[in-house]
């Protein structure tokens, strides 16, 4: 049973890092297309309809990209490289955007007796690692010290 579970776990986690699949992914998780499409009260509406969980709860925290996929994917093109690294067969590197974005901040507060997040409004360069040109995952937006 274990190697099997070990498997299965290997092909998932293959998956998710197919080019299209984790781009979509990415998108459904962190893009709202609209500069001013995401109030912070909305969080609990979004996080809901785009069924955004972790481990089948919903995430303690998620930021929203209120921008253009277009304009997150150039992201992917900074000069900015933090690192490279090699995951099942496929490089994926991490960068640091040259522009600050609107983005919001969404953190569950509880789950019951209804599920209930608490969303922060802020501008923020981000940090995000692509495969192929398109982002897979966000890593997180970067306060100026």
């Amino acid at each position: 049973m274990f190697p099997f579970s070990c498997l299965m776990l290997v092909l998932l986690s293959a998956a998710q890092y197919t080019e299209g699949g984790s781009f979509q992914s990415f998108k459904r998780n962190h893009i709202i297309d609209d500069k001013t499409g995401l109030d912070e009260s909305k969080c609990v509406t979004v996080m809901m309809e785009r069924k955004i969980k972790c481990n089948n709860k919903y995430k303690k925290i998620n930021t929203f990209i209120l921008s253009p996929a277009e304009e997150v994917r150039v992201v992917c093109h900074s000069p900015n490289l933090i690192e490279k690294r090699i995951y099942l067969n496929k490089t994926s590197s991490t960068y640091d955007s040259e522009d600050e974005f609107n983005i919001v901040v969404c953190k569950r507060q509880q789950t019951k007796p209804k599920l209930l997040y608490n969303g922060t409004k802020e501008i923020a360069r981000i940090r995000i690692s692509c495969i192929n040109g398109l982002p897979v995952h966000f890593e997180k937006h970067l306060c100026d010290d």
